[in-house]
């Protein structure tokens, strides 16, 4: 398509993107200050051009097609990238102010960025930070957030990423519950006959799989362990452990103070324990090419 073509196209393609976020040609209209004739004759002309059906439209309802619900994205997209080169056109005259947010995992926020997010609102009074705290999987554009941290081997290759920290997985237990047990570990299979704490959300959250540090060459050991307690809260399990109740497994940045001071210990130092909750804590934001100043001041503070 060329680009006289193409331009023509830009502005049907906002409208087209009002009409599927509020669902109907109508609250489209009156949002766009349009009339509903207006922006479905928008629709058909954009429907024309491109060749294909994006609405599936009755007297009472309308839905996107499969082609409408993929177009769609890439409008988003483009509004997106419209609104961020509004921004950085008015950079000269912007103050680091505004609104900015940043999802993070649970435990990550607990026991790394809490501290981290205040020191950045203090550093930038005028800056308004919403942090939107989940262990679920965040979509920046689905659920209009600005940047993620997401705990992984490799982060989403649609996204820039900056490594943040290492995470990996500790196995401890105090020494007051290992010196009480009959039996030490000091082989995965042992730990067929301690207590342990485990996530439980899932049927397989018991199945603790190890890789031998030492010796890349040994097969994976998977272990199916069993204990009184499973509980889907790290700080709760860290309790279990503190309290004797047997070994659990925690990311290292939320037992590194019980480590220090002694309370736990290191168990199977040897052995890698593999989860999804592991690699590395990536700073993730979409590969936009004008980003708002509020925006890049986040990512460079977190990176410092």
């Amino acid at each position: 398509m060329n680009k006289t073509t193409l331009h023509g196209l830009l502005l049907n393609m906002a409208i087209f993107e009002t009409v599927a976020d509020l669902g109907s040609f109508s609250a489209a209209a009156e949002a766009l200050q349009m009339t509903p004739s207006s922006v479905s004759k928008r629709i058909t002309q954009l429907e024309d051009t491109l060749g294909t059906r994006l609405i599936e439209r009755t007297t009472r309802s309308m839905r996107l097609t499969g082609t409408g619900g993929s177009f769609l994205t890439y409008c988003q997209n483009m509004l997106k990238e419209a609104n961020a080169a509004v921004e950085v056109a008015n950079q000269s005259l912007e103050v680091l102010a505004g609104d900015v947010s940043i999802g993070v995992p649970k435990s990550f926020a607990s026991h790394v960025m809490g501290g981290l997010l205040v020191a950045f609102l203090k550093q930038y009074p005028d800056i308004r930070l919403k942090a939107v705290i989940t262990d679920n999987s965040i979509d920046l554009l689905r659920d209009n957030v600005d940047c993620a941290i997401e705990i992984s081997e490799s982060p989403p290759d649609y996204l820039i990423a900056k490594p943040l920290r290492e995470v990996r997985q500790v196995l401890c237990a105090t020494p007051q519950y290992l010196a009480s047990h009959p039996y030490p570990i000091k082989h995965p299979l042992d730990l067929k006959h301690h207590d342990c704490i485990y996530l439980g959300e899932t049927p397989d959250d018991n199945q603790w799989r190890f890789l031998n540090i030492n010796d890349k060459t040994l097969e994976p050991i998977t272990v199916t362990v069993s204990g009184r307690y499973a509980v889907n809260h790290t700080g709760m399990r860290l309790e279990g452990v503190v309290n004797h109740l047997g070994v659990g497994c925690f990311p290292d940045f939320v037992v590194t103070e019980a480590l220090s001071s002694g309370t736990v210990v290191e168990v199977l130092p040897d052995w890698q324990l593999k989860s999804k909750y592991e690699g590395v804590a990536w700073l993730t934001y979409l590969p936009n090419k004008f980003r708002p100043l509020r925006l890049q001041v986040l990512i460079e503070f977190l990176q410092d």
